[in-house]
């Protein structure tokens, strides 16, 4: 299904020139780098890499032996200024994209990593929450984009998923309304989308 996948996005996405890397050690990470565009304009992307990175990252376990894990930056590669502060030439300044997509032949994990959240928030619930709905709205654009791009990752994969890794991540058990809105925007997707802590690893 990775093959498949990739070579869906070659055909249907063809004015898109991204990387792929894919790696089969037992633990990985994503992260991002600070680079700059054709057009010069500073941005960052992620990397996926098998050795810890001293900047905040998104944990993997890929607990199976020999398992091949593929990485495509989404927001700066796959899609050029994917988040609307790096979108210079769109008009509704509207096309939240997340940060990455992580996936084997199994599943796919998208990933937006909201690691740069203020110290002050640690202890507030309101920044946290705006910022994973942030995350989530960013995902289902994606989703959307896909979809009019007649690419249906349901029919791809076996199990696809989404998470919000957050340096301070809210609490889900305090809010009945804002957990129903989030079970309702994942019924919609088709698929759970969750808030990470980056402390932890995901199991894939």
């Amino acid at each position: 299904m990775r093959t498949r996948f990739v070579n869906e996005l070659k055909t249907k996405l063809a004015a898109s020139h991204f990387n792929v890397t894919e790696l089969g050690a037992p633990e990985l990470f994503v992260w991002e780098v600070q680079t700059m565009d054709t057009d010069s304009h500073p941005i960052r992307q992620t990397r996926m890499e098998a050795t810890q990175p001293v900047d905040l990252h998104f944990k993997l376990r890929n607990a199976q032996p020999n398992n091949q894990v593929a990485h495509i930056c989404v927001d700066g590669d796959l899609i050029p200024y994917g988040q609307e502060k790096y979108d210079h030439t769109s008009p509704k300044h509207s096309d939240g994209r997340p940060d990455a997509i992580v996936f084997d032949d199994q599943m796919l994990l998208l990933v937006e990593l909201k690691l740069a959240q203020e110290d002050a928030s640690e202890h507030k619930e309101d920044p946290k929450w705006k910022s994973f709905f942030y995350g989530v709205a960013q995902i289902e654009d994606f989703v959307r984009f896909l979809q009019n791009n007649q690419i249906n990752l349901a029919s791809i994969f076996a199990k696809v998923q989404a998470v919000v890794c957050m340096r301070f991540e809210p609490r889900f058990e305090s809010n009945t309304r804002r957990n129903t809105e989030l079970f309702k925007r994942s019924k919609q997707l088709g698929f759970l989308i969750s808030a990470h802590n980056h402390t932890n690893y995901f199991k894939l």
